[in-house]
């Protein structure tokens, strides 16, 4: 046996437990869609992306960008923890899934880079799922009309299914 192989058994409704290890591995969280394939004799779980609807998020934020009086751009939950730090109480918002708008000026870590601002993240749920973050940036502080604005970005986005 190598190292990522375990021994479960399947309870009578046919469910197994995926070690927390290898959830931790492969960033799967509670609610997360997992893929079951059947590959000749072998079954396999995938942890389920949603690779194609985040390009049409991002094509569609691309449009918005030039329009809106602050940064904005999506990250998704495998980028998300690989490639930022965040403070303990944005971590916490992204691990509650809650909204998020800072109160005062922040600092975030992306790979060697800082960025100083005020902040707003907004889960991305779509068919059910969390897929990532709506994250916006801005020099001043999130005032109620950029509220306005990134909620009506957020119902787009969130319908992207139908784009």
């Amino acid at each position: 046996m190598n190292k990522t192989d375990f021994i479960r058994k399947m309870d009578s409704m046919g469910r197994i437990v995926i070690p927390k290890d290898l959830r931790n591995k492969l960033n799967i969280r509670d609610d997360d869609s997992i893929t079951i394939s059947l590959n000749e004799n072998h079954i396999e779980l995938n942890k389920y992306t949603f690779e194609d609807k985040l390009k049409k998020i991002s094509n569609l934020i691309g449009y918005i960008y030039d329009l809106v009086p602050f940064s904005i751009d999506v990250i998704s939950t495998d980028i998300m923890y690989k490639d930022y730090i965040f403070p303990d109480n944005i971590k916490k918002a992204i691990e509650e899934r809650t909204d998020y708008y800072s109160s005062s000026l922040e600092t975030i870590m992306i790979g060697d880079n800082s960025l100083d601002a005020f902040f707003a993240l907004i889960p991305l749920i779509i068919e059910s799922n969390y897929i990532g973050t709506l994250f916006i940036s801005k020099d001043s502080i999130v005032d109620r009309n950029d509220k306005n604005i990134i909620s009506v970005i957020h119902r787009l986005v969130e319908n992207i299914t139908y784009l």
